[in-house]
């Protein structure tokens, strides 16, 4: 097998590279050794130990950061404070209704059976039918007796214009319904 050869300019520069790294383990196992020193020195006494001289020191890269370490266990949990105050209590039933309510609500006699209301009706009457039956089936919601009391307070109105326009409601100089002008329109009927 043979050795690959690097570009002659990557040489110096991998060359360097190997180096610091050589100096750098060098020095790390030499600062670790003597970390050991210390431990054995304060063990006890040892046998003589001959130092030389000390030759030049080169210092390489400092190394990366290592792992971080686990978290310490969580302190005890505090005393619990005093509760507040409770609040008041609310009325006894509020938020509820009966089927009664309902059809009240709706402007209707007691005695009307709630599924006969609305049957083959249209606008008003249909959408007073329909907020009914919602009314007697969802008893925990009190907007549906204010619903109802609004449709019903407009029916109420609606048809008391419709009697107060059909009473008093003149149409044209005539006086007569729509269609009966008499003597207007046709020529040749009634001659």
């Amino acid at each position: 097998m043979t050795t690959p050869k690097l570009p002659p300019r990557l040489g110096p520069l991998a060359m360097t590279v190997i180096a610091v790294l050589l100096v750098g383990t060098a020095a790390s196992a030499a600062a670790h050794q003597g970390n050991h020193r210390g431990v054995l020195a304060a063990s006890g006494p040892t046998g003589p130990t001959a130092t030389g001289p000390t030759g030049p020191t080169a210092t390489g890269p400092t190394g990366g950061t290592g792992a971080t370490g686990s978290t310490g266990a969580t302190g005890a949990t505090g005393a619990t404070g005093a509760t507040g105050t409770t609040g008041s209590t609310g009325p006894v039933g509020a938020g509820t209704h009966t089927a009664a309510d309902c059809i009240a609500a709706a402007g209707l006699d007691p005695s009307t059976d709630p599924n006969t209301v609305g049957v083959g009706a249209h606008g008003l009457q249909n959408a007073i039918a329909h907020v009914l039956a919602n009314c007697i089936k969802n008893t925990q919601a009190p907007g549906l007796l204010n619903a109802l009391k609004r449709l019903s307070a407009n029916l109420a109105k609606h048809q008391a214009h419709a009697a107060a326009k059909g009473a008093f409601h003149v149409h044209g100089k005539s006086g007569l319904p729509h269609g009966h002008a008499g003597g207007h329109g046709n020529p040749h009927v009634g001659s």
